[in-house]
């Protein structure tokens, strides 16, 4: 029988808890933005796991507003020193020292987190759930 997993409603909140946290500890801190154009919505589990077809996954992106461009690099610094300090993995990082900031890491929970750089120099902060059932227990039938 596969295992139960947080519902659709519980992955939503954790993601947008670890962007929301991310962007308390950062000085100064930033006003988040889950602008429409971002991807803040569920979608269909892409990962190859047993039952995919039947689970979704959560993204949370927000822009990090009021943040001067000239401030990416020590930011970035921040949110690499704060993931590390809640134990998430790190799985890359890069242009900490150009103000073009880009880390890619997962929590101890298996969200995925992402700070990336756009080429206007806004930044934006991510969290991915990993696959879970709507309902937190897998569709009768399976």
């Amino acid at each position: 029988m596969p295992a139960k997993t947080m519902t659709l409603d519980q992955a939503t909140a954790r993601a947008e808890q670890v962007v929301k946290e991310t962007g308390a500890a950062l000085t100064p801190e930033p006003a988040l933005d889950f602008d429409r154009s971002l991807p803040n919505e569920s979608g269909v589990c892409l990962a190859n796991v047993p039952n995919a077809d039947q689970m979704v996954s959560v993204d949370r992106t927000a822009w990090l507003r009021k943040i001067p461009a000239s401030q990416n690099g020590t930011v970035g610094q921040q949110i690499l020193a704060y993931w590390k300090k809640q134990g998430y993995s790190i799985s890359d990082q890069s242009g900490l020292a150009d103000g073009q900031p880009s880390i890619g890491g997962e929590t101890k929970d298996g969200f995925t987190v992402s700070l990336a750089t756009a080429k206007n120099g806004w930044m934006s902060i991510s969290a991915s759930s990993p696959c879970v059932y709507q309902h937190g227990t897998p569709p009768s039938g399976t």
